[in-house]
């Protein structure tokens, strides 16, 4: 519960600042109130002693008319009387002139005082707001882990909390073991950075808008260690913006967020002034003191007391804060940086000598991205003197939010034709740093050895005696989002966590142009191969991981997840988010995993798999081909169809939890590589002959090392045709999947393992029964075609190559899918046929009527 804690201390504090905005703002309305009555009771004042000379006046006037004809030998003196009360009232009018003008210049002057206040009610309302939006967003989210919370106790074997103490000392522990980079992922990266550096210190503001690249790749990858790994031979400030409750290694940096992510004014100055300081620190100070110092619990504190107090001396300075540009701050840092430089420059011989690393940085572009935090941090990186350098380090779900966009930041608009931003870095050649095995290995893995497999999140965490059902839990939680139940999933799926499943198992190819590519890497645990110059284009990919393979088929075996993905797979056929490719191949794999998972449910392990720590609970394990094509076509189908399929064959091994594309046709090495990945194989482009392959394992007894000469396949081509045969039938289901055919003279004549050829023909029409056709055929080399069955069996051939043919999609034919229902097969016939129509997409036919009004010659009226 402490993620409750600091989210109540956090609302609370929120709270408070509410409460202060409406006391200023009842402060502001009474000061206005007060100024008003004062002006008005001068004005008053004012005016009643005007009217009182006004009729002082009169009342001599009246005077002087009664005593006017009194006395005439005082005449002359009532007149000098009247020429002085005249010039009086002279006197008094221009009195009368001015106090108009005052009154004028008063009027004025409420009118400025009341529109300053106007202006200051209006920040201050929008304060008010601001700090309101966050006590609801910090409400929603304690709500939301207090459900959290709760599901996790009521679902306990599908949730782990992201502050689970055992699990989170073992991502410590990983994240300290000793770094290994066993292809210069580290000099790589440094070259980067000093390649930008020397770019921003020959042509600055005139090419790029500021010194800073972004290091991007998907979850688990070691960008965070390649940051602390970066800090060995040059000064690196590294500020981790994570949330406190965060399971995520390294812990946050929670007062430098804060400081960034909350100044109300002036923001640009304040950030430049931590930079500043940063920069003050590090003077006298070697690489070690510097590391030291920032592990010291009072750095964060100490950075940012002494950046307020450079802000309070340049106020100090008779310098309006709300006035100073980049330009001012530049020569602020200037200063010190000149100073410090030379220091530095004895101990770092690079171009970048100093590093800001901001992690988990996608926390300054806010919930919609660009927000005023990064807006304003990117401001006062352009005010870094040449040496200095920036690295913006997350999963990043749009690249190109990271790009000034000039609506959202005006000081932008000067600079987005002519500058650019430096290329991104997302080159983290990590997989596979914790493998137990290699190309050439002979022995089947441990289950621990099998999953460390994969980016160095997965092997580092098992070296560290994390317990596997936790991380496998965590490999769960990773492809549906992080932090939710299945439960909590099935009531909010999202098309990304169902494509990132899917991906895992059966390779997706994902459209690089879509937004779903981002999310994948962002939060899906995809990775990143390929961005477009423009950063809009990703390429986004599941590379071979058996733990995640095994975390998605555990999600697959309950029937309404697998239900909610295959609609996940028909949607984003439809609208354009999947390549369509060949789509009974894509078919033809899920439905090749369905067998497998439902093969392996609920068999006994042998004692030889029990020693390497393989599990009933798990799909990763070896099994019978036998039983696997049991599993696929039924026992009675396999006994009524495939009598004579050899036992030798039949007893053979099958290991594959997930597709992978490959670009050759593998040897028999390679087949055993796979096989101990447990990975089947999606063939190369234009590959003859077939589309999938299968490993298999033959004549092992469990203890000796795996022998290239044991190695057998299955070869499976996927038609998808509406009528029963294709149009090369039958040889595209015997020669032409023959191995002469699919090797084409590149294997020896001196394999001659039995092999299976499996003939998957989708798209047969209704009825299932009746057009389910599976049949056995003699082998036909390349050179045997134009003889005769005899003449082939005679060459020694025949006995090789078994041929199964499927033909149509049902579950009369393919009894793993008993459990699915008629909704659900529906849907895989469909997949079948789907592609980008916008007709697919409309749910009602006025609406359809429409789209076809609107693209003339499209449809057939």
């Amino acid at each position: 519960m402490a993620s409750v804690d600091k989210i109540e201390r956090e609302l609370e504090y929120a709270k408070t600042q509410y409460d202060k905005c409406e006391e200023k703002l009842k402060e502001k309305e009474k000061l206005e109130k007060l100024m008003e009555a004062e002006k008005e009771d001068e004005l008053r004042e004012k005016e009643d002693e005007l009217r009182e000379k006004e009729d002082e006046l009169r009342e001599l006037k009246k005077n002087l008319r009664q005593e006017k004809y009194k006395n005439e030998n005082e005449k002359h003196w009532w007149i000098e009387d009247i020429q002085a009360l005249e010039k009086q009232k002279e006197k008094l009018e221009k009195q009368k002139e001015k106090l108009e003008k005052q009154k004028e210049k008063l009027e004025k002057q409420k009118e400025k005082q009341i529109e300053k206040l106007e202006e200051e009610v209006k920040e201050l309302k929008t304060s008010k707001d601001r700090w309101e939006l966050q006590m609801q967003q910090l409400q929603n989210t304690l709500m939301e882990t207090t459900k959290t919370a709760k599901s996790s106790t009521e679902t306990g074997s599908d949730f782990i909390s992201s502050t689970s103490e055992s699990l989170k000392r073992s991502m410590v522990e990983a994240f300290e073991q000793k770094y290994k980079d066993d292809l210069g992922v580290l000099q790589l990266f440094e070259k980067h950075i000093d390649d930008c550096a020397h770019e921003w210190e020959t042509a600055q503001d005139l090419i790029y808008y500021a010194p800073y690249s972004v290091l991007f790749q998907g979850s688990g990858t070691g960008k965070s260690r390649l940051l602390h790994q970066l800090a060995q031979d040059r000064f690196v400030i590294y500020l981790c913006f994570h949330a406190n409750s965060s399971s995520g290694v390294p812990p946050a940096t929670p007062t430098v967020r804060n400081f960034f992510l909350y100044q109300e004014e002036n923001e640009m100055v304040y950030i430049a002034a931590f930079f500043c300081s940063c920069i003050e620190f590090l003077d006298g100070k070697s690489i070690e003191d510097w590391k030291n110092q920032q592990r010291d619990p009072e750095f964060e504190k100490k950075i940012i007391n002494k950046a307020n107090s450079l802000v309070t001396s340049w106020k100090e300075g008779s310098i309006e804060l709300n006035l100073m540009d980049e330009t001012s701050c530049a020569n602020k840092i200037a200063e010190v940086w000149k100073k410090v430089e030379p220091h530095l420059s004895k101990i770092v011989n690079k171009k970048a000598k100093l590093v800001f690393a901001f992690d988990e940085s996608r926390t300054l572009l806010g919930t919609l991205g660009q927000s005023k935090a990064f807006i304003h941090t990117r401001r006062a990186l352009r005010c870094l003197p040449s040496g200095v350098f920036a690295i913006f380090a997350d999963t990043i779900s749009n690249l190109a939010d990271f790009a000034p966009l000039a609506s959202l930041d005006p000081s932008a608009r000067l600079y987005l034709n002519k500058n650019k931003l430096f290329p991104p870095f997302y080159f983290m050649g990590t997989f596979d740093l914790f493998s137990q095995t290699n190309s050439d290995s002979e022995q089947l893995l441990k289950l621990e050895e099998l999953f460390a497999l994969g980016r160095p999140l997965w092997g580092a965490a098992l070296r560290s005696a994390a317990k596997l059902n936790e991380l496998m839990k965590l490999a769960r939680q990773k492809l549906l989002g992080g932090g939710i139940t299945v439960y909590d999933w099935l009531n909010k799926p999202t098309l990304a966590s169902g494509l990132a499943i899917l991906s895992s198992r059966i390779s997706l190819d994902v459209t690089a142009e879509s937004r779903i590519a981002s999310e994948l890497v962002a939060g899906f645990m995809g990775i990143c191969v390929h961005v477009s110059e423009d950063r809009h284009k990703l390429l986004a990919f599941y590379p071979s991981e058996p733990i995640l393979a095994e975390a998605a088929a555990l999600l697959m075996k309950d029937q309404n997840v697998l239900r909610k993905l295959l609609h996940f797979l028909l949607d984003a056929l439809h609208t354009g988010y999947i390549e369509p490719g060949y789509r009974g191949e894509l078919v033809a794999r899920l439905l090749l995993m369905i067998a497998w998972d439902h093969a392996t449910r609920d068999r006994d392990i042998s004692p030889h798999l029990g020693n390497l720590g393989y599990s009933k609970e798990f799909v990763s394990r070896p099994i019978r081909v036998k039983e696997f094509l049991i599993s696929l076509f039924g026992q009675e189908n396999y006994d009524e169809h495939i009598q004579s399929f050899p036992q030798k064959l039949a007893d053979g091994l099958l290991a594959f939890t997930h597709f992978i594309p490959v670009t050759y046709t593998p040897n028999q090495t390679q087949l055993r590589t796979l096989f101990i990945r447990f990975a089947a194989v999606i063939c190369k482009r234009n590959q003859a002959g077939v589309d999938l392959i299968i490993p298999v394992l033959l004549d092992w007894d469990g203890s000796s090392p795996i022998s290239v000469d044991s190695m057998s396949y299955f070869l499976i081509q996927v038609k998808n045709w509406s009528k029963i045969y294709d149009a090369h039938w039958p040889s595209s289901a015997t020669s032409k999947l023959s191995r002469e055919f699919v090797y084409k003279g590149k294997t020896t004549e001196e394999n001659q393992n039995p092999y299976l050829s499996l003939y998957l023909q989708l798209g047969a029409p209704e009825p299932a029964l009746e057009s389910f056709y599976i049949e056995s055929f003699p082998a036909f080399n390349t050179k045997l075609q134009k003889k005769t069955r005899l003449e082939a069996e005679k060459a020694g051939k025949a006995k090789t190559q078994y041929c199964i043919s499927g033909l149509g999609l049902d579950k009369i034919l393919y009894r793993c899918l008993d459990k699915l229902s008629d909704d659900d097969i529906s849907i895989l016939k469909q997949l079948l046929c789907a592609w980008p129509d916008p007709l697919n997409l409309a749910k009602h036919e006025n609406v359809k009527s429409l789209l076809r009004s609107m693209m003339p010659l499209v449809y057939e009226k």
